[in-house]
């Protein structure tokens, strides 16, 4: 115990020196319109730095190699640090509050500002500041364990916390990437479809940050297994759909990863709507094709892409696909067609004669779409969705 002291007294005093040759060659420059002496500011980082670092490591957070951590920043935040530690922080991205300190090998979650004291009338002491970090009311230090747990210990003692804290399960799951935890991430889901953070932040919930993940397939199987159980959640599940087509053009991820994380939005939603047959009449009814549909007005060429992939495995997508790729090669004449037939129905062929298979029957006054005018025999497609041939004598137009 004694030589842990006098370890961190050693420290102390160097920071101390440090900080007086800092101040007497430091300069002053202009921040928001205010003067900052800069090398105060250098100080004050490393002696918070130390203090956060003392309290970490005397509350359980085991500080990881240089490298491990890293490797850890990459991967969760998408950030690539210096070879060796040069920064007390570095913000993550221009959208995430959150930034690393390569010093202490841990991430500041934004609320650490022990030197800022204005109620102070001199500049805050090394105890001063430790006494705000170790002043238990405004839960600065719970907060900043519980995530450097989390993220670089994957210790589970720090769980309690992000379920007693809505907005930082949300955060720590969707905005820092943390899934190796099944009960949280179902938590911040529960959070999430509760306080309209979907829809608001689609790209953190459907893409990691780091651009070589991909997408985050394994969060959005989740939200959509609990999208079925939960009617709120699946209509925040279908509201984050429709946020991704509202800004996919913007979404700065490379065009196939855009694909393959639609593809596997619409593969949910088809078997939502296998599920619910009932309220289905027609392959235009089904959730899958009306979001795919969305999509197609936005960038015409998605469903053939998803055709050339083949899908990309999810061959209970192609009806729909076919389907979409089939309207929108539609011809762009909006006359209204309709059957006229003595006989009170005609048929629909697989192909342009009177020999082909006779796909299903249309009663006379029923409207449908032409598709293409083929000699004789004209392809149609029905109200329900059947695409077939009809003689062009049955077919009248208003």
């Amino acid at each position: 115990m004694k030589e842990r002291i006098f370890i961190i007294f050693c420290l102390f005093a160097l920071v101390a020196n440090f900080c007086q040759a800092q101040s007497s060659g430091s300069h002053h420059i202009m921040v928001e319109n205010e003067f900052v002496n800069t090398g105060l500011m250098e100080c004050e980082d490393s002696m918070q730095s130390l203090l956060l670092e003392e309290y970490v490591k005397s509350h359980g957070y085991k500080t990881p190699d240089y490298d491990v951590f890293k490797e850890k920043c990459l991967q969760l935040f998408g950030i690539r640090l210096h070879p060796s530690a040069q920064v007390y922080s570095l913000d993550i991205n221009k959208d995430i509050i959150y930034s690393v300190n390569e010093f202490g090998r841990f991430i500041f979650t934004g609320n650490e500002s022990l030197f800022y004291q204005p109620a102070l009338d001199h500049e805050p002491t090394m105890s001063e500041a430790r006494k705000v970090l170790y002043t238990k009311e405004n839960g600065i230090a719970d907060m900043f364990l519980a995530y450097n747990k989390l993220l670089f210990n994957d210790n589970p003692s720090s769980l309690s916390y992000f379920y007693k804290n809505k907005d930082n399960a949300i955060d720590v799951v969707f905005d820092l990437n943390y899934e190796k935890n099944d009960q949280l991430i179902r938590r911040a889901i529960d959070y999430a479809c509760q306080n309209g953070y979907i829809a608001n932040d689609v790209k953190n919930v459907l893409f990691y940050n780091n651009p070589s993940r991909g997408y985050r397939k394994k969060l959005i199987t989740m939200f959509y297994q609990q999208a079925v159980s939960n009617k709120s959640c699946m209509e925040a599940f279908e509201n984050l759909v429709y946020a991704y087509y509202k800004h996919y053009k913007q979404i700065n991820v490379e065009q196939k990863v855009k694909d393959e994380c639609l593809v596997c939005l619409l593969d949910c939603l088809n078997k939502y709507d296998e599920a619910h047959q009932s309220n289905i009449l027609k392959v235009m009814d089904k959730k899958a094709y009306q979001h795919l549909y969305n999509f197609m007005l936005v960038d015409k060429g998605i469903a053939q892409r998803i055709r050339r992939n083949n899908y990309y495995g999810r061959t209970a997508l192609r009806d729909i696909v076919e389907a979409a790729i089939l309207l929108n090669s539609t011809t762009d004449d909006r006359t209204d067609y309709y059957i006229e037939d003595s006989d009170g129905y005609t048929n629909i062929r697989e192909s342009g004669s009177p020999k082909a298979k006779i796909i299903t029957r249309i009663k006379s006054g029923s409207f449908v779409d032409v598709i293409k005018k083929n000699g004789e025999w004209w392809q149609v497609k029905t109200d329900n969705g059947k695409v077939g041939y009809i003689h062009k004598s049955r077919i009248r137009c208003n």
